[in-house]
């Protein structure tokens, strides 16, 4: 399903997930919210875009994450953003 083209969704939200790089944590909180599995990741230099498709209410809704590791692709990724999750390492002192 494609929310770009799917007339039945009534509201979408598009959020960012930032953090810094070669952290993980980001990857496996979207794989667990979204597909509600653990897997195993390793670190990549890409975007990953997560759907997840809810109903409340009777009106469908996306949340639509985009994970970012390219800094050049950041900003034009920020336009139309309606949040973003600040995800970091609590044990890492740097």
């Amino acid at each position: 399903m494609n929310y770009l083209t799917n007339e039945s969704i009534d509201y979408f939200f598009k959020l960012l997930c930032i953090e810094d790089s070669n952290v993980e944590k980001k990857t496996v909180f979207l794989h667990q919210y979204i597909y509600e599995t653990f897997g195993n990741f390793r670190s990549t230099v890409d975007i990953d875009i997560f759907e997840k498709y809810v109903t409340v209410k009777d009106n469908q809704r996306i949340i639509c994450t985009y994970e970012i590791q390219l800094d050049s692709l950041i900003t034009s990724l920020y336009r139309d953003s309606m949040g973003f999750l600040l995800l970091f390492d609590i044990t890492n002192k740097s």
